[in-house]
């Protein structure tokens, strides 16, 4: 949920640190974009609700196809993988079909699945208008290896997206589509932002303090302060988003 009455960039953090510590001094602005990237470090990495999204789309090609490959490259600063689709381009209309997406350990396990038993997380078919309760997962082994068709399932390993069946003739210059959940972006200029600055500036900038009192002043009674004021603001509204992102769902029931 974006908080547009803020939508800070880098020099307003800047400007409500300075404000709100009362200090000023020759080099403070270098000191707290620093401070700055360190708590954007911080809360990108413990707060689950707290990422940069992005679109993935990647186009599956003819060399692709037959090289046999079923493993896509990603972008940089992946933090989850929100949710992925195949997308059949051909017809006049685009047709999504979701992929499950799995752990490495359960996409290897799939295979010791009992044939006809459906797992995994119901889906809808857009092309029938119906969802589907999971997909079945067991391929005799002589044609497993081989197997191609729609991606039915999907597993991230570092900056590659792994999927099975992987795409044949059948499925080519169609589309593989994800949402991505982002590391958030390191503010490197004045106009810079992201998702921190959009939905939590007050949060960043009570963390910032936090840290300018405690790791610059040593301060250690500032900065427990400033440090318990900026947790309070961050999971209040880390809890909503959490919340608005779970529920800002529709299904169509056949």
């Amino acid at each position: 949920m974006a908080r547009s009455e803020f939508n800070y960039d880098r020099s307003n953090v800047v400007t409500k640190v300075k404000s709100i510590i009362g200090r000023n001094f020759s080099g403070i602005d270098d000191v707290i974009k620093d401070l700055i990237n360190v708590a954007v470090e911080l809360m990108g990495n413990t707060v689950q609700s707290v990422y940069d999204e992005s679109v993935y789309t990647h186009t599956i090609t003819s060399g692709e196809v037959s090289a046999k490959t079923d493993e896509y490259n990603l972008p940089n600063r992946i933090k989850v993988i929100l949710d992925a689709y195949y997308i059949d381009v051909s017809g006049s209309e685009e047709v999504y079909y979701p992929i499950d997406i799995r752990s490495p350990i359960e996409f290897n396990e799939s295979s010791k699945y009992t044939p006809s038993v459906k797992y995994g997380r119901p889906s809808f078919n857009y092309a029938s208008d119906t969802i589907k309760f999971g997909h079945s997962y067991h391929q005799s082994g002589a044609s497993r290896a081989d197997y191609t068709g729609i991606p039915q399932l999907g597993y991230r390993v570092g900056n590659t997206f792994h999927v099975y069946p992987r795409p044949g003739s059948s499925e080519q210059d169609n589309k593989i589509r994800l949402m991505l959940g982002l590391f958030p972006q390191e503010l490197q200029a004045d106009g810079d932002k992201n998702s921190i600055t959009q939905n939590y500036p007050m949060a960043l900038i009570t963390y910032v303090c936090a840290l300018f009192w405690s790791m610059h002043m040593n301060d250690l009674q500032r900065g427990a302060q400033a440090l318990a004021t900026a947790q309070l603001l961050l999971a209040s509204f880390a809890k909503q988003d959490e919340v608005n992102k779970l529920v800002n769902i529709t299904m169509k029931i056949p």
